[in-house]
């Protein structure tokens, strides 16, 4: 039987931590690519799909008032490999410390903000955060399929595996 979080908040900052693993696995299955594949195109991609979730992130913790600079660009392109994983290291380290200040009231907190497009919407703190984690999970299986391609191991970091890896039974 698993250990079930006991409310949303509790799920909330599980989440968190599954996004940090899977992140880490993500990153070494980049590393454990033979060096050649560093020059192929699609390993450039990967990397910045990557980057793209820990800006995106970052533009959320810009919006929800946890980092005082809006990040610029949420498609960069080009980072190498280490300016990748230390950009989204710091990001994730940034999101891990706004997650665990958040109380259970703070999840129903609305965030008013401009989408990309200019448009006003608001959302709840709650919302946002499960649109940050399952973003995560669509820009990965992107990087799977990259790695995959380039006759690598995608990275297993499915939310199961995290909870099975932390010894939910």
């Amino acid at each position: 039987m698993s250990e079930r979080p006991p409310d949303a908040l509790a799920m909330v900052r599980d989440w968190c931590e599954q996004e940090s693993w899977a992140h880490a696995k993500c990153w070494g299955a980049l590393r454990a690519l033979p060096e050649l594949s560093r020059g192929d195109a699609r390993f450039q991609r990967a990397v910045d799909k990557v980057v793209h979730i820990a800006e995106a992130r970052a533009v959320w913790l810009w919006r929800v008032g946890a980092r005082a600079e809006r990040p610029t660009n949420i498609f960069p392109d080009g980072m190498t490999l280490d300016e990748g994983e230390r950009l989204d290291v710091r990001s994730m380290e940034t999101w891990r410390g706004f997650v665990e200040g958040l109380d259970v009231g703070g999840l129903s907190r609305e965030v008013r903000y401009q989408s990309l497009d200019g448009a006003s919407w608001s959302n709840s703190v709650l919302e946002i955060c499960t649109h940050v984690w399952s973003h995560g999970f669509y820009h990965r299986g992107q990087v799977g399929l990259l790695v995959n391609a380039m006759g690598g191991t995608p990275a297993g970091a499915d939310y199961i595996l995290h909870a099975r890896a932390r010894g939910s039974r």
